[in-house]
């Protein structure tokens, strides 16, 4: 019984954020790169990432990125 009860608060403290999280329409993401590929060789760049929520688990994401 004891080990049951442990069971149940560890899945209901694991998946409580889970729960409380709202829906978002849209979601946007914008980023910075850095690539040190050789000694003297650096590359810098942007990524931005957008996303439109159609349900609570289904989405759809346009990925963009560039490198310099």
């Amino acid at each position: 019984m004891k080990k049951h009860l442990l069971l149940m608060i560890g899945l209901l403290v694991f998946f409580s954020p889970s729960i409380a999280q709202e829906f978002k329409p849209v979601e946007v993401f914008g980023g910075y790169q850095f690539a040190h590929a050789q000694p003297n060789a650096n590359g810098n760049g942007w990524n931005v990432a957008l996303t439109g929520n159609l349900t609570h688990s289904i989405g759809i994401t346009g990925d963009f990125s560039g490198s310099y």
